[in-house]
């Protein structure tokens, strides 16, 4: 790779740095053109050769998480032994990293950002509702579909817990369960 291309792919890192870190300090509003290009030191007119606009880039601020979070439930999947360990991982790991990263501002920064960013974060989140299907083949279960929809129901409930305040282990230990209800293996 050469100068300029290296020097571009830092400006576009910097880029997303300071916009990810102008958002988490005053929200989508403190999100401008001018504030993003002052922090990268660039002059605002030239911002625009790197991003078509300020809600691309809140975009891209979001997208940025996904890969992260989809390797850490793949991994975790990928290191249980049995079905239902593979389900207990993929609950758990969810769990924690919505937990750890926030989920709840990630969600309140997709909100309107429309374009290619809402068709990634729809495309990543039904990559993962398909995951979770799959999980569910070896329990033989008359409507997989409709279980993977309740289960994927019960996270969401239990994200909003976390958002709430509500303790990580106990929010956990709810979801697994609920979700072995689903499946018939009751804990």
């Amino acid at each position: 790779m050469g100068s300029r291309e290296e020097n571009r792919e830092k400006t576009q890192a910097a880029i997303l740095d300071a916009a990810e870190a102008l958002l988490r300090e005053g929200g989508v509003e403190a999100l401008t053109a001018g504030a993003v290009a002052q922090r990268v030191g660039l002059a605002r007119n030239s911002l625009y050769r790197y991003v078509g606009s300020m809600d691309e880039l809140r975009g891209r601020v979001i997208l940025r998480h996904f890969p992260d979070y989809v390797d850490a439930i793949n991994q975790a999947i990928h290191e249980a032994t049995t079905p239902t360990e593979a389900l207990c991982a993929y609950i758990t790991t969810n769990v924690q990293i919505v937990a750890v990263e926030n989920h709840g501002w990630l969600m309140e920064l997709a909100q309107g950002v429309g374009g290619e960013a809402e068709a990634n974060i729809a495309h990543i989140h039904r990559q993962l509702i398909k995951s979770l299907s799959n999980l569910l083949i070896p329990f033989d279960l008359d409507n997989p579909t409709l279980a993977a929809a309740l289960i994927q129901g019960l996270l969401s409930t239990g994200f909003s817990a976390l958002e709430r305040g509500h303790d990580v282990q106990e929010v956990t230990a709810l979801c697994v369960q609920g979700a072995l209800g689903i499946v018939g293996k009751p804990q």
